[in-house]
């Protein structure tokens, strides 16, 4: 879902063998006891202008993390601006066994205090 021009930015030597190890759970799990690290969060959130990422990256890291919850501790995402019901997008989110929700808003493209002006269903949220 990375567009293109994002996915470049991070195209470097400091990232060099992300791709293989984001290619299944398995394989963030054995990086995960490679490193003596415990659990993670898999950190998406929807940014479609920014990043590419659209609703259904929720869909796909509930998917992704299903089977080890214990570790892997799925993080999604509802854009108020994408959203006809924030509130009920946001309990579906959580409804898929996503256990928090991330706002970004450099990337989502809205103040962080935007619910008070032209943003009311960030509140939703």
């Amino acid at each position: 879902m990375v567009r293109g021009d994002a996915l470049a930015m991070i195209n470097d030597d400091s990232h060099r063998g992300a791709q293989e190890v984001l290619a299944s759970a398995e394989s963030v799990l054995r990086f995960l006891d490679e490193n003596d690290v415990e659990r993670a969060c898999c950190i998406n959130y929807v940014a479609p202008e920014v990043m590419g990422f659209t609703p259904e990256v929720n869909d796909w890291i509930a998917k992704f993390t299903a089977d080890h919850r214990d570790r892997l501790l799925p993080v999604g995402s509802v854009h108020p601006k994408h959203s006809r019901d924030a509130r009920a997008e946001t309990m579906r989110v959580l409804d898929l066994g996503i256990r928090m929700i991330k706002m970004h808003p450099p990337h989502q493209e809205f103040a962080p205090n935007a619910y008070r002006h032209d943003l009311p269903q960030l509140a939703e949220v």
